[in-house]
């Protein structure tokens, strides 16, 4: 059996971005469930709050809306976060 070698893994957040994720990465993202730091848990979240595939935009908006509120303030104010992610966090918050 041959071992992958992490050199050519590509990243969760890598494959998200460049749309080539399979639907398994993806729908991990849209649960919440990735092995990532809890920053780019929801940067892959918001990657795919927007997905093709209307499951999977589903469940990661029910994610989305029980992250809580403390961890989703502290992600959008930081410095790294993108236009993007801002407007979806805008459009899926408004009242």
């Amino acid at each position: 059996m041959a071992l992958l070698d992490p050199r050519h893994v590509e990243d969760p957040l890598s494959l998200l971005r460049s749309e080539r994720a399979p639907i398994e990465v993806r729908q991990f993202a849209a649960r919440g469930v990735l092995p990532l730091e809890s920053g780019d848990q929801l940067r892959a979240l918001f990657l795919v709050l927007d997905d093709p595939d209307r499951a999977i935009a589903a469940t990661a908006l029910a994610t989305f809306q029980e992250t809580p509120h403390d961890a989703l303030a502290a992600f959008l104010a930081g410095p790294d976060v993108t236009e993007e992610e801002l407007e979806r966090a805008a459009i899926r918050t408004r009242p």
